[in-house]
């Protein structure tokens, strides 16, 4: 379980995509940008939270679902439960939202160059 806490839905969806990509976890479907399938102006919808679920949240949900939510509190990042096999409860709070930052890849030139650099 995730539960990404940011100042606005671009930026939380910007990190649940790239923790998702960067743990290798199911993606699933994203609910709460839309009304009967029709996109929400989130540009003012102010700060969210996201419950990521690598399991299924509800019956008929992949695994991988989402929720967004608007979020009153103060804090901003991510908070992980993991489950593990000892079935201990475990929260590690609250970790950078760009932990897992998805940087650009970079040009074939400049990746040529850099190796000759280093060569």
């Amino acid at each position: 379980m995730l539960g990404f806490c940011a100042d606005d839905a671009a930026s939380g969806v910007a990190a649940l995509k790239a923790w998702v990509t960067s743990l290798g976890l199911p993606k699933g479907t994203l609910h709460g940008m839309d009304r009967d399938g029709v996109p929400l102006d989130m540009s003012t919808f102010g700060s969210v939270y996201i419950k990521y679920s690598s399991h299924s949240l509800s019956a008929g949900d992949p695994p991988g679902t989402a929720i967004l939510s608007g979020y009153g509190g103060d804090f901003r990042g991510v908070y992980f439960n993991p489950q593990l096999p000892d079935g201990l409860f475990r929260q590690y709070a609250v970790l950078p939202l760009s932990l897992f930052a998805l940087a650009p890849a970079p040009a074939p030139e400049a990746a040529e160059g850099a190796a000759a650099a280093e060569a």
